[in-house]
């Protein structure tokens, strides 16, 4: 069982992230070979399949349901407390261990649109007991290709990316942040947590073959995982037209007794708006 206690950074996205001990410097220098062309075209084409397998393989089994959000982003807490119709989207829901706890605190005024790039995952929502129907909605999208405004009803209020940029190329996030910003209701905000540099999953890439580019990674199931400075974040919205309410570095120490096991995670977190016309 791993249990994590969490301490924010203070809020100051220029600082580099935290410094690595020599075991973990001796780690990352190990991380040298980098995949071929060819296995960089496979993976791209194949990310959706691998996706539909991942949730093919783990069902709604792998991740747990999402309850601290609301404890982590206060936009989520106004939007509890709004009045008139107000509309919440996820970006890359996964199987709902987010969206359906989010929307079970949610008064019936909010509207949710939920959006993965796996039309498996997809399935599993509409599929859910917890879908509700005349309150919900769930999408297969590539939010880098495909117009999120095409799939929600309306402006959104409150938009959550909880560990999804990460999986997607760095070349290709711009367009996925200009989706965003589109969709967008002038003053809405945009919750994200994500993997930060030098956090204890960048670290276990010891071996040949994962490492594609500078803190971007395959995975043993295939899928892709991205490490974020708070700073490299900040900027990608800002140069996309949002505005930025918070962006920091977020420490949590994960332990699991049974293993007797305790290691640091490392991610960023921020709150960005867009601002009013």
């Amino acid at each position: 069982m791993q249990n994590s206690s969490e301490c924010s950074l203070e809020d100051d996205t220029m600082r580099p992230p935290r410094p690595l001990s020599a075991d973990e410097q001796e780690k990352l220098d190990k991380q040298k070979k980098t995949l071929s062309s060819f296995q960089l075209n496979k993976l791209e084409m194949e990310a959706a399949r691998n996706w539909d397998i991942f949730y093919k393989r783990n069902e709604c089994n792998f991740f747990k349901d999402r309850r601290w959000l609301e404890r982590e982003f206060v936009p989520l807490t106004y939007l509890k407390e709004s009045e008139g119709t107000r509309y919440f989207l996820e970006v890359g829901c996964g199987v709902g261990n987010a969206f359906f706890p989010l929307m079970e605190m949610m008064p019936v005024n909010v509207l949710g649109v939920a959006v993965d790039f796996s039309a498996r995952a997809i399935e599993f929502v509409r599929t859910s007991e917890h879908f509700d129907q005349d309150r919900m909605r769930a999408f297969q999208c590539d939010v880098v290709k495909d117009d999120l405004k095409e799939l929600v009803c309306g402006e959104v209020d409150v938009c959550t990316v909880i560990f999804v940029l990460s999986a997607i190329h760095p070349d290709k996030l711009g367009a996925a942040v200009r989706n965003l910003f589109n969709v967008m209701k002038p003053g809405g905000a945009v919750c994200v947590r994500d993997y930060a540099v030098n956090d204890h999953a960048m670290l276990r890439f010891s071996s040949s073959g994962h490492k594609i580019a500078d803190r971007l990674y395959r995975r043993q199931d295939n899928t892709t995982s991205y490490f974020f400075y708070a700073q490299e974040l900040r900027l990608l919205f800002e140069n996309s037209g949002f505005v930025t309410h918070e962006a920091k570095y977020v420490e949590s120490k994960t332990v699991n007794h049974k293993k007797a096991l305790s290691v640091d995670r490392y991610f960023v977190q921020a709150v960005f708006r867009k601002p009013h016309l």
